[in-house]
């Protein structure tokens, strides 16, 4: 049952949460105000006249202040209307409903890359700590961290698409077109963010792992007789992820905006690649409708990874009563 202290703190943390929004979407708005360009002019064109001009600015509502119109997009936010492309005219709500499973599917993946190269390689560098092995992942996780995601990406393309043939090297197949064809035109760009990612987590986790693996529990399992395995992944894994369970919330709020360039570089119609294009095209309520979704999307994970630190080490229950 959730004590005072915890309903105290998650009602601090929703607070946090309004206001991070609000700050994110206001300085957004702003940001966009002073971008060099005109959004009429822009899908007007430059042979528009001054007088069509000036009528599309004041049916797309730009002559208005800029506090006038932001007042007006967050109080129609807060009732689910996010406005309409300057653009298509299409609903934002409605473009970012087909995008975002997209980038969500997008992240799942690498997550799931991520973790499964990062952990098991983490584990063995704990386990054979100072030993060749250590060094030599130590030497690739630099070597990844050093390398830009894109660089990574245009490697993976050359290599596995271009002169293997294995996956394709652009392009997105829904998974309602074929479960085999969606993996495959998501392995490369989520094997790109992976590689990115598994540096930080292998470690991390290392580090951990060494401090936990000269605890005294460890000492005991080891006098009891336990096997390696059982100790490593039975009794080290679990103290030792806190950090890791940290890093990964913060990463799933950040791969959003990281996967802009991914997205990008492999045609792949997330919310990215709709950011993208929304900046080129001066759309100021797709900014604004991406923005607020990146925003919110961040907190929440972060604050579902701080109630989930409770369920991994009992020590940080403070709230909880018994």
């Amino acid at each position: 049952m959730i004590g005072s202290q915890a309903a105290r703190r998650l009602r601090n943390q929703l607070l946090t949460l309004v206001a991070i929004v609000f700050a994110a979407t206001a300085l957004t708005f702003a940001v966009t105000e002073i971008l060099p360009g005109d959004a009429a002019v822009a899908i007007l064109g430059d042979t528009a006249t001054e007088a069509e001009i000036k009528s599309l600015r004041t049916e797309l509502g730009l002559d208005r202040p800029l506090i006038v119109r932001y007042a007006d997009w967050l109080s129609n936010a807060l009732t689910g209307d996010l406005g309409r492309s300057y653009r298509t005219r299409e609903h934002i709500s409605t473009m970012i409903a087909q995008r975002l499973p997209v980038t969500i599917e997008l992240i799942i993946i690498t997550q799931i890359i991520a973790l499964g190269l990062a952990v098991p390689a983490g584990i063995i560098a704990a386990y054979r700590n100072r030993s060749g092995v250590d060094h030599a992942l130590g030497g690739v996780s630099i070597g990844l961290l050093s390398t830009p995601a894109f660089v990574i990406g245009i490697g993976l393309i050359y290599t596995l698409s271009v002169a293997l043939g294995w996956f394709p090297a652009s392009g997105y197949v829904r998974p309602s077109d074929g479960v085999l064809g969606n993996l495959q035109s998501m392995f490369l760009p989520a094997l790109t963010l992976a590689l990115a990612e598994f540096p930080v987590y292998m470690r991390l986790l290392r580090a951990d792992m060494i401090a936990t693996l000269q605890q005294d529990f460890i000492l005991v399992a080891r006098a009891k007789g336990l096997g390696v395995r059982d100790i490593l992944v039975g009794h080290a894994l679990r103290p030792s992820s806190l950090s890791l369970v940290t890093v990964i919330g913060i990463n799933l709020g950040r791969l959003v905006g990281g996967a802009v360039i991914i997205e990008t570089l492999f045609a792949i119609p997330g919310i990215g690649q709709m950011l993208v294009n929304a900046v080129y095209q001066h759309d100021h309520f797709a900014i604004q409708g991406v923005v607020l979704v990146v925003a919110t999307g961040f907190v929440l994970i972060n604050l579902a990874v701080d109630m989930a630190y409770a369920l991994l080490d009992p020590r940080v229950r403070h709230g909880v009563d018994s």
